[in-house]
């Protein structure tokens, strides 16, 4: 069961009733009997806007994270090293690493280079040193990325 992960005081990102917004909760009281499991939360903020329904509707937010957002079916691996495809310069195929933070099967949250602290990695492939390149915010990110290789001209 998902709810064994929380424990009292432990705090949380919850969403209301499909409200875009979300509201950080403190797991004020963990109710638990053999059919049945309570969680009680304390909001600071937006209470006046749900407190006279008898009913809401709650999605907790059990993980949260900040970076790009890419498809996960566009993650391919070469070398050892997960990565994406993206569009280079001249529509010329590039391949792209990638540092995964979050994943399911349709999205995967990504860090972001910003080219600056961590622009590629160098790996030995036998008597070679070759430079990859992290993915950043402006590469465009070929979806299907198992169905072409690098250096495909791609309109």
């Amino acid at each position: 069961n998902g709810l064994n992960s929380f424990n009292e005081g432990d705090y949380v990102y919850i969403r209301i009733n499909d409200c875009k917004k979300e509201l950080k909760a403190k797991i004020s009281r963990i109710n638990r009997s053999e059919d049945a499991e309570v969680l009680v939360f304390k909001l600071n903020r937006m209470f006046y806007d749900f407190y006279s329904e008898r009913y809401v509707d709650v999605e907790i937010i059990q993980n949260k994270y900040e970076g790009l957002k890419i498809p996960t079916p566009a993650i391919v691996e070469k070398d050892g090293i997960k990565g994406v495809y993206i569009k280079g310069v001249g529509g010329i195929t590039k391949f792209r690493a990638i540092e995964i933070l979050g994943q399911d099967n349709e999205y995967t949250v990504v860090k972001e280079d910003n080219g600056i602290i961590r622009p590629f990695i160098s790996i030995n492939i036998g008597e070679e040193n070759k430079i990859i390149y992290y993915l950043s915010i402006y590469d465009e990110v070929i979806v299907k990325g198992d169905k072409i290789a690098e250096g495909e001209i791609i309109n």
